[in-house]
């Protein structure tokens, strides 16, 4: 990356991208480190632990048979926690199984949202601990801003946790993509990582990932009108990765219908040690 005078060169796997000058934020190295207390939350108290200790506790493995994504752990305006995840994690699985930082593998019940057009879904599970922290989010993050970010998740290869740093790239203009996609940003992201948050310099949750960049099929990009994106910006947007902001999926969350007394929860969820 380099700097000059308010203007960012930005090259990303072959496309150049130039970007307004980050202001007054560390560098990408020190966001590991930097700790930030208030912005993930507890039942009874501040995580007074390190930043990366306290985003792992919050990332969740989703296991769906022999597909593996991330999820994280948020709560809604009712104070219920759930696990926000993508639809293509879930797939049409009515249930699966969720590993947690302490080891910990628990079954949930999965619910989509009325817009099925929208890759988000929701998890809920029994919470048996009422310590349990959750993300902050940030809903007032600004899309087409450049900031320094953190992206998190389960790298499938390993089963273990992840996370890496880099930059929101606005190109969108504040429109939003088929799926609900609207975050673009540079950070490598595993496969294994869809579903896993993704993170501001100052510890609150803007969205989550969605598609890593370079997937293994191209194909054209289209907006959430169904119209095709120009040709141009569909080649950037393969360069990059690309999320769900996190206004979008508590929008989503606040309008989730949930039947009380679900049954059916699966309970075959495998040991930690079976996991491969």
């Amino acid at each position: 990356m380099i700097f000059q005078s308010s203007i960012v060169i930005l090259a990303v796997r072959g496309q150049v991208f130039g970007l307004p000058a980050v202001k007054n934020q560390p560098q990408p190295s020190s966001l590991n480190h930097k700790v930030t207390e208030n912005k993930l939350k507890s039942g009874s108290s501040t995580d007074e632990g390190s930043d990366k200790i306290s985003r792992a506790s919050i990332t969740v493995q989703v296991i769906n048979g022999d597909q593996k994504g991330s999820g994280v752990i948020i709560r809604d305006k009712q104070k219920k926690l759930w696990i926000v995840t993508n639809r293509h994690v879930v797939g049409e699985s009515l249930n699966v199984c969720v590993l947690f930082s302490d080891g910990n593998i628990l079954p949930g019940i999965v619910f989509r949202p009325r817009r099925a057009e929208n890759d988000i879904a929701f998890i809920s599970y029994a919470q048996v601990n009422a310590n349990t922290s959750y993300a902050d989010p940030d809903l007032l993050f600004d899309t087409e801003s450049v900031s320094l970010v953190l992206a998190t998740g389960y790298a499938a290869s390993t089963n273990t946790y992840l996370e890496t740093s880099g930059v929101t790239i606005p190109m969108l203009r504040g429109n939003v993509l088929e799926s609900g996609y609207s975050l673009t940003y540079s950070n490598q992201v595993e496969k294994g990582m869809s579903g896993g948050g993704i993170f501001s310099d100052d510890g609150q949750i803007i969205g989550i990932n969605a598609l890593h960049s370079e997937p293994l099929w191209i194909g054209d990009w289209y907006d959430s009108r169904g119209m095709k994106v120009k040709a141009s910006l569909g080649k950037k947007l393969d360069t990059v990765s690309v999320g769900i902001a996190i206004q979008t999926i508590f929008s989503q969350l606040d309008r989730l219908e949930v039947k009380n007394n679900i049954k059916g929860v699966a309970d075959d969820c495998p040991n930690k040690n079976m996991i491969k």
